[in-house]
Order: C-alpha cells, then structure tokens, then sequence
C-alpha cells in the first residue's frame, strides 16, 4: 500500500541476514577451529534465536547486546553455578513479559530523556528499583542455589555467597532468603509504580515544553 516492492525488501533482508550470519560463522571457525554438528543443532539456533529476543529483534545492535548477555550467561555464570539455565530462562521471561522490545528498547527509551536533560528526574527512581531488584535477586539465589545443593548428594551443601558462609541443610537460610525474595518483590511492585508515576509526569513535561 505504501508502494515498496515486498519482494525486493525480503529479499535485501534475505541477503543482510546471510552477510552478518556469515561473518559470525568464519569468526566462530576461526576461533573454536572446528565445526561440528552441534553448531546447526536445534540448541545453538535456539541460543540464537534466545540471545535475539533478549537483546531486541526490532534493532539492528539488539541482537549484538543479547549476544553479549546469552554470553554472559554461558560463559561467566555457568562457571560459578549449575542453575545457570534457569536464570536464564527466568531472565527471558522477565524480558518477554515486561520489556518485549528487549534490552535495546529500554536504552532507546533513555536516549530522549539524556538529551532534553531530564534523565535526573528519572535517576532517584532507577536507583530504587534496582536496589529493590538486588534484594529479590539475592532471595532468589540463595534459594535457588540451596534446593540444588541439597538436590545433589555430590555437592558440598556449604556454599559462599554474598561475603557469608551458608550451609544448605539449615532451615534459617531458607527462611532468610524468602523474606529477601518476598521483600523485594513487594519493594519491586511500588518501584515500578513509583518509576511508572515519574516516567508519565517527565513525558507530560516533554510535551508542553515542545
């Protein structure tokens, strides 16, 4: 309706898509020197396709900041727990549920505030959430990674976390770790109200300023 040529457009998208796959490929061969089966396994084209929604498909370097976490992810973390998975999918699910344009979407939104300097005003609030989003992380954690400790007899149920000494077979870190989880959740929930509030005041400035 717009008069583009569909064809034209898919096809461009077609060959963009195999140049950018392509690079990525003789990168991977160049440093892992091997090519497999498992690397056009069902697993690795979903780690792609995970990595994209993360970072956000609608942007060209959305893909590149998911790439960089599904990394992080793979790389980092996995050396310092076995539920590494699960964070994972439990980050996905966040991303998907309360930011769908992924992790680029959410830097984009900041860009209009950094240049009409009124990304202060927004400051205090962020901060808030994420001091919120730290206390549900570490209840999270610590559950998380007691049920898999005592979940696997071969693992040692003392683990370090957070500068602390914990032993999995004690009933205190569970409860210390709900009440960590569900006071950040609680704290989380007016945060986000509290951002949500500030967010539509700025814009209503934004508006009557322009």
């Amino acid at each position: 309706f717009v008069g583009y040529d569909t064809q034209k457009v898919r096809f461009l998208q077609l060959v963009l898509s195999a140049f950018f796959a392509g690079i990525a490929g003789a990168l991977s061969c160049i440093n892992f020197e091997i090519v497999s089966a498992e690397n056009v396994s069902a697993i690795r084209s979903g780690g792609v396709l995970l990595a994209a929604f993360i970072g956000g498909i609608p942007f060209f370097f959305g893909p590149v900041i998911g790439s960089v976490i599904f990394i992080f992810f793979v790389a980092a973390l996995s050396g310092f727990t076995k539920a590494w998975l699960l964070y994972l999918g439990l980050f996905f699910c966040l991303m998907v549920l309360y930011a769908p344009g992924g992790v680029a979407s959410i830097l984009l939104m900041q860009i209009g505030l950094v240049r009409a300097g009124r990304f202060g005003r927004m400051a205090g609030s962020y901060a808030f959430s994420a001091a919120a989003a730290l206390v549900a992380l570490a209840g999270l954690i610590g559950l998380v990674e007691s049920v898999y400790r005592l979940s696997d007899v071969t693992s040692n149920p003392v683990m370090h976390a957070f500068g602390l000494t914990l032993n999995a077979r004690e009933p205190g870190v569970y409860v210390a770790s709900i009440l960590l989880l569900a006071g950040g959740l609680a704290a989380m929930r007016f945060a986000a109200r509290r951002v949500s509030a500030r967010w539509d005041a700025v814009q209503q400035e934004l508006k009557a300023a322009a």
